[in-house]
């Protein structure tokens, strides 16, 4: 299943840097250039609130084209994109259409990986609710008995010790 936030990305990447042709996991031994590759993203988890989680990836987003100067034009227009939009993608529904959301990525960064490529490294969060139910909490406690005789106990000992009195 392809998450709603990664076919935003590929999408608005895609489009912003001038609809090269697209790969996805794989790159094939003779592809068309110019090209975009989006291979699976990196991800890591974590707890995030008492009823989230958090999914953070990294997507190591591939541009080639015939010298590693066209490439890296087309990676800085799709970096140039993102940023003049304040690091934010809309979000797009499962027919494509954008849901008025946007995902906001952290800064992305773009570097030379080949004689012929550049990659665009875009890192986000995303927060996803626990499935389960949370559990209940305690309503009521009650403290044992002995704990109640020790206090009494004690209370004793200090009026005949000190000789105060107490009226409870």
């Amino acid at each position: 299943m392809l998450e709603q936030d990664l076919a935003s990305i590929m999408r608005f990447l895609t489009e912003k840097s001038g609809n090269p042709a697209p790969y996805y996991n794989n790159v094939p031994e003779q592809f068309r250039v110019p090209a975009i590759y989006f291979p699976r993203p990196d991800i890591g988890s974590s707890g995030d609130t008492l009823n989230t989680y958090a999914l953070d990836f990294s997507l190591f987003v591939k541009f080639f084209h015939r010298t590693k100067e066209d490439a890296y034009e087309l990676g800085y227009t799709a970096l140039n994109a993102l940023l003049e939009r304040r690091n934010r993608i809309p979000l797009i529904d499962e027919s494509g259409k954008p849901t008025g959301k946007y995902i906001r990525i952290r800064d992305p960064t773009l570097r030379a990986v080949d004689e012929s490529a550049v990659q665009l490294q875009i890192d986000w969060t995303a927060r996803k609710p626990f499935a389960d139910a949370p559990e209940t909490m305690m309503q009521t406690y009650e403290i044992e008995t002995q704990i109640k005789r020790s206090y009494d106990a004690a209370k004793a000992e200090q009026e005949v010790l000190y000789g105060i009195q107490s009226n409870h």
